[in-house]
């Protein structure tokens, strides 16, 4: 009977944050105040961005001149359409990589060989042994 008391007050009071939580929320978005993280592009530089793609830049470059992942410019680009242009060919996911030297050798050829084991860790004196003693 005490669990189900305790479990009865326990969600009593998530749902009273629950509702205080969307209470929150609402009076924000009514106050007019952004509830998301902000952009990491501006608008202007969005477009940018767009402009310079179609014109052939690549877009680790862009990343790099506006400091940027070139996650974001991706999806700046995939926003505005920009990425499926027409006659433009796209590849499939995962085709871009290079291959490892084992999957570009040939039928004759053979990986390179693998590297020799490491080399055990240097033992450690115990604590009980006694120390050399110098002459002296």
């Amino acid at each position: 009977m005490m669990v189900s008391v305790l479990a009865a007050v326990l969600e009593f009071q998530r749902d009273m944050i629950s509702e205080n939580t969307r209470e929150g929320v609402a009076a924000a978005e009514a106050a007019g105040k952004t509830l998301s993280r902000p952009a990491t592009l501006d608008p202007d530089q969005a477009a940018k961005v767009v402009e310079t793609f179609g014109e052939g830049a690549a877009v680790k470059a862009l990343a790099r001149r506006h400091q940027v992942d070139p996650k974001t410019i991706r999806r700046v680009l995939d926003a505005a359409g920009a990425r499926d242009l027409p006659g433009q060919a796209r590849r499939p996911p995962g085709r871009g990589r290079r291959a490892t030297p084992a999957a570009r050798a040939g039928p004759g050829d053979h990986p390179r060989p693998a590297r020799p084991a490491r080399r055990p860790p240097a033992r450690s004196r115990r604590r009980d042994h006694p120390l050399p003693v110098c002459p002296g």
